[in-house]
């Protein structure tokens, strides 16, 4: 808590140049540098810090890192970029904490600057290297705003542009004049054959695609202009720029409906993000069916289409609108999911989706997917005769058990050869379906008995006697019975259940959550 605290107090006090050495040292003194404290370096913090603007051209460029830095690897894995502007610079280490680069021309006015530093080769004094590339930038004395796309032809629009003319050329609209070269390299048409001329305004703010030959009808096609698009004084554009428009006239939007089956309760129509859709009562072996109004693009929808946790499956399309997605295994009990469907998927037009959608569920269906649950635990006496007399002495077992409570068991007869003494449980099973009796995880090979503490003891009491008749179809768990022998008095064993991945489980391969035990000693 001590460096935790310490490290904040240094990132505090970050701006205080002439004390921040100082301070660093006495952290260093303190154990900031222990491996223990950090597996691998990062960068705390870095002046001027990331977006500053009206940065002073005498600054100096200040990296603090979480952790003692070797500083040759650290100095060949750090650049500075600006487009235009002076870069040239040298490395002060005020100590292996703190690297100070110091611009003794200055920095350029009205520039944009790149600090990167690459995680595979900046390295710790031992020999970690950056948890991932370090990339911060800021802004000098007299930068104006970067460029944008304040207009285009098609109109820019939250939805599809329709009917577009085939033989009309393209137009966009930058807020600053533009570095021609640069923002025509970065700027494309896709989607359908395109042959264009890109022609500039007197002034750099209007680039004219001139098409040499009609676009093709019923299509959909894409205007990109990329992030490497810059002004002429060298600022990239504000964000990528993409718009999309058709060649031809939609009667309907693009839609899709997704529900499981065959088990499930089918799905409402479904929201788009950002609405977080929610649905219970999944099945464990369920599918999962997509079903849009217009034959698709497969290879897009399939694209589209992720599930966390991950769900590994196979994909069927059963006609060109419909496809069913059905999971390699079955799902794992009671656990929610998040189905992420993009909006990047396209009909056969290339017409996109226009919407994402979110889908958490779970797969707690009542019928096949629960976790087992105990009922209850009951004890028995055994008479001479085998048969069973329920135990109601004040301290015999009852469920929920008390860890903190050793049981008493009450044997009134050690005549019979099958058993002194029966515990009968019942289970809570998904759609009272029956416990597994073979195989991993089966009823008769999931609950023990163990020697605990106390003697003289003769180890772990002897079971000879199982039993577990379960109905023939999904109605009732049924109970299970097992009975012991060879209990000594002054003696404490312990009962378990086994539970978890690798214990009890039903038919339906559902499993007790977790172990429980008990303690027991005869009266």
């Amino acid at each position: 808590m001590k460096q935790i605290s310490i490290l904040i107090l240094l990132c505090i006090c970050f701006s205080c140049n002439d004390q921040f050495g100082d301070l660093l040292d006495k952290g260093y003194l303190l154990g900031l540098s222990n491996p223990e404290d950090f597996e691998r370096p990062s960068v705390l913090t870095i002046s001027p810090f990331t977006g500053s603007r009206d940065v002073p051209l005498d600054s100096t460029i200040s990296i603090l890192f979480s952790r003692p830095m070797n500083r040759n690897a650290t100095e060949l894995a750090l650049s500075i970029s600006s487009n235009g502007g002076n870069i040239t610079s040298s490395y002060n280490w005020r100590n292996d904490y703190l690297l100070d680069l110091s611009f003794k021309l200055g920095l350029t006015i009205g520039k944009r600057y790149e600090i990167k530093i690459n995680r595979a080769l900046a390295k710790d004094t031992k020999n970690n290297t950056l948890t991932k590339d370090y990339v911060s930038e800021f802004y000098t004395i007299g930068f104006i705003d970067p460029p944008e796309i304040i207009n285009a032809e098609p109109v820019i629009s939250n939805s599809l542009v329709e009917n577009w003319p085939v033989n009309q050329d393209l137009l966009l609209y930058f807020s600053q004049p533009m570095d021609e070269a640069e923002t025509s390299a970065a700027t494309t048409i896709s989607g359908g054959p395109a042959v264009f001329l890109k022609e500039w305004s007197n002034n750099s703010t209007v680039l004219r695609l001139r098409l040499q030959s009609p676009l093709q009808s019923s299509t959909s096609y894409t205007v990109r202009v990329s992030s490497s698009a810059k002004s002429k004084l060298g600022v990239p554009i504000i964000k990528e720029f993409s718009n999309s428009f058709y060649t031809g006239t939609i009667a309907t939007a693009l839609t899709v409906q997704i529900t499981p089956f065959p088990n499930s309760p089918a799905w409402p129509v479904v929201s788009p993000s950002p609405v977080l859709n929610e649905f219970v009562e999944v099945s464990k072996y369920d599918s999962f069916r997509f079903t849009f109004n217009r034959p698709m693009k497969q290879e897009t929808v399939e694209r589209a289409i992720s599930f966390s946790p991950a769900i590994s499956g196979r994909n069927r399309w059963v006609t060109g609108e419909v496809l069913e997605f059905t999971p390699n295994s079955p799902l794992n009990q009671s656990t929610r999911y998040r189905l992420n469907f993009s909006s990047s998927a396209q009909d056969l037009n290339s017409i996109p989706l226009g919407n994402s959608y979110l889908i958490d569920f779970i797969s707690n269906n009542s019928n096949d997917s629960l976790p087992i649950t105990i009922n209850s635990v009951t004890g028995y006496s055994v008479s001479a005769t085998c048969v069973p007399i329920l135990d109601t002495n004040p301290n015999a077992i009852s469920y929920p058990f008390d860890q903190n409570k050793i049981y008493s068991i009450s044997i009134t007869s050690t005549d019979c050869s099958l058993m002194d003494y029966m515990f009968e449980i019942s289970f809570n099973t998904a759609g009272g379906c029956a416990l597994k009796t073979n195989g991993d995880g089966d009823i008769f090979n999931q609950i023990s008995f163990s020697y605990f503490s106390g003697g003289p003891g003769g180890g772990s009491p002897l079971v000879y006697y199982k039993d577990y008749a379960p109905p023939a179809i999904c109605s009732s768990p049924g109970v299970y019975k097992i009975g012991i022998k060879s209990l000594f008095p002054n003696v404490q064993y312990k009962k378990t259940i086994l539970g978890g991945n690798a214990g009890l489980r039903d038919i339906n391969e559902n499993y007790l959550i977790s172990s429980e035990s008990f303690l027991f000693q005869r009266l």
